[in-house]
């Protein structure tokens, strides 16, 4: 797997004085399916004039199609934002370069169709700047906050399972066995242009912050739960480096079904603030925005809204064999009819049934205890 950036894994990331120092770990694997040995993920990173920026792409479309999907989206945002000034809105251009790269990867397909297996890749990039982190993504590549003993997605997939989810149509303890579980709504290079979500608002970022990118090669196999135990237990200590090479490791321990790709951050330094807050739950300025821990004891719980649901309905494509015709996602189940006008007559219905029968029943008794006595006083 490539990795696209100015310093190796492990390595301490630090700029000048006050400004944002992290420390980075970085693992992929090619997992331990015999067909997938061609590592379709690429991860990269960077120190820019906007702040330090992470990415991780995974690629679909075939062996070398998936990888130059995923090597193209990740040089293109690098490329992109190192253009950048100081003076640019980092959120603008943090949006502006995944969807450059989703132009450069469709181009990648050359004259194929949108339904002939194009090369396609999911992305999940932070941008770290002034205290604060940006979170863009497409597809079911995620990140993670982890803060104070908790760990908080900061992402929602785009797949057919969370739309799902989304309706209550599905629980999501379900979601990891479902049948579409590899399929996705939204990807790098299935069309000209993309749609690429972006967090409504910065993250505040405090001393000891861990910021986890990865693959659906790690989430379909490592839940949250286990993700921030790895996290807790390696960071603190040995550090960045070892928690991502844990975390693959784990991986492929319980199957490695897929390539494997993990960016792990440790905020060492967040730098300047424009105001002074307490270290709380990760979550905008706005406590309209902030987020519930995927991991106490509770169901996961998403960070960002759903889907408006005046959009059309979205592709399919299915990461294991391109991009097959949009499916449409099925409508949410009718409501149930209300018990008064159930099919049957309903529960009134059925009281009144039985409430008859019981007094014809009474009735009968009466009878014939009164034919019982008439025999007796004249037989």
């Amino acid at each position: 797997m490539p990795a696209l950036g100015d310093r190796a894994p492990g390595e301490s990331v630090e700029a000048e004085a006050g400004a944002i120092s992290v420390e980075l770990g970085e693992a992929s694997d090619a997992g331990r399916d015999p067909n997938k040995q061609v590592n379709e993920d690429c991860c990269g990173h960077a120190r820019l004039a906007l702040g330090h920026l992470f990415v991780v792409c995974d690629g679909m479309g075939g062996h070398a199609g998936g990888r130059q999907a995923s090597e193209t989206a990740v040089a293109a945002i690098l490329a992109a934002m190192a253009a950048c000034t100081p003076q640019d809105d980092p959120r603008r251009r943090l949006v502006a370069a995944v969807e450059e790269a989703g132009r450069r990867v469709y181009a990648v397909g050359g004259v194929l169709g949108p339904h002939e297996g194009r090369p396609g890749s999911t992305c999940v990039a932070l941008l770290l700047h002034r205290g604060r982190v940006e979170v863009a993504h497409v597809g079911d590549s995620r990140a993670y906050a982890v803060r104070g003993g908790q760990i908080f997605r900061l992402t929602k997939d785009h797949s057919v399972v969370q739309g799902l989810v989304d309706k209550g149509m599905l629980p999501e303890s379900d979601a990891l066995r479902h049948p579409e579980a590899n399929k996705i709504t939204r990807a790098l290079g299935m069309r000209p242009s993309v749609e690429v979500e972006l967090r409504s608002e910065p993250m505040e970022l405090f001393a000891a912050d861990v910021l986890v990118l990865c693959t659906d090669g790690l989430t379909d196999l490592v839940p949250d739960q286990d993700m921030l135990e790895v996290c807790r237990q390696s960071v603190a200590g040995a550090g960045p480096q070892v928690a991502s090479e844990k975390l693959v490791a784990l991986a492929n321990q319980r199957g490695g079904h897929d390539n494997i790709s993990v960016q792990v951050v440790k905020v060492v330094n967040p730098g300047p603030k424009s105001s002074v807050t307490l270290a709380g739950v990760p979550g905008a300025a706005s406590a309209t925005l902030a987020m519930e821990p995927t991991h106490e004891d509770g169901p996961l719980r998403s960070a960002l809204p759903a889907t408006a649901p005046d959009r059309p309905p979205p592709t399919v494509i299915d990461e294991q064999a391109g991009a097959p015709p949009p499916v449409a996602l099925p409508p949410p189940p009718l409501p149930p009819l209300p018990p008064q006008v159930s099919r049957r007559g309903g529960p009134a219905a059925r009281e009144r049934l039985l409430v008859g029968a019981l007094v014809a029943l009474a009735a009968l008794v009466i009878l014939l205890a009164i034919a019982l006595a008439w025999a007796l006083l004249w037989g």
